[in-house]
């Protein structure tokens, strides 16, 4: 089984909880991750951002054979080693009190506690990633300077309609659809 290693931590912030954890245990801290690139016997760059900009810089300049987790990916994979350790904690618990049904039931009342936080937690950011995005999506498609029609694929009705097109046309989006 492989182990994980932490050979370096890239942030413009040096407050960032990346840096501090990186500096309190002697890993190479930079403000730039392509020295990070430099990392001999380098495997893989984890890219926690959230930034998709970020991502493609670093999609633009990550050397061959070196391979990327974005940030979605990585999300995935925190959460699902935050569930592996609280699962052995619990199960350190359960062990240790396996005689008293009330400490058990208390136990594995704060595992789903915690299983559920987590849970939500991801979907929180989930449904405020799709906000942003669907906010991009709107200002894109209401800014667009030519007309726009969204057109279902199957019975070719017209769905929806940008303010170029009613302008364009002259008519409303209630008269085009």
């Amino acid at each position: 089984q492989q182990q994980l290693k932490i050979k370096g931590v890239a942030d413009i912030n040096s407050e960032a909880v990346g840096i501090t954890f990186a500096k309190k245990n002697q890993i190479l801290t930079t403000k730039n991750f392509n020295n990070l690139f430099k990392i001999v016997d380098l495997d893989y760059i984890i890219e926690l951002t959230g930034n998709d900009k970020v991502l493609e810089e670093i999609k633009k300049s990550i050397p061959q054979g070196i391979k990327l987790i974005d940030h979605y990916k990585a999300m995935s994979l925190l959460d699902y080693l935050q569930i592996k350790e609280k699962t052995y904690k619990i199960k350190q618990q359960l062990t240790k009190h396996k005689n008293d049904p009330n400490l058990m039931e208390k136990y594995f009342d704060v595992f789903s506690q915690d299983l559920l936080n987590i849970v939500e937690e991801r979907t929180n950011y989930l449904q405020n990633h799709e906000k942003k995005i669907e906010a991009l999506y709107k200002v894109l498609f209401n800014t667009d300077p030519n007309p726009i029609f969204i057109i279902d694929n199957k019975s070719f009705k017209i769905l929806k309609v940008n303010q170029r097109a009613q302008d364009y046309y002259k008519y409303s989006e209630e008269e085009l659809l």
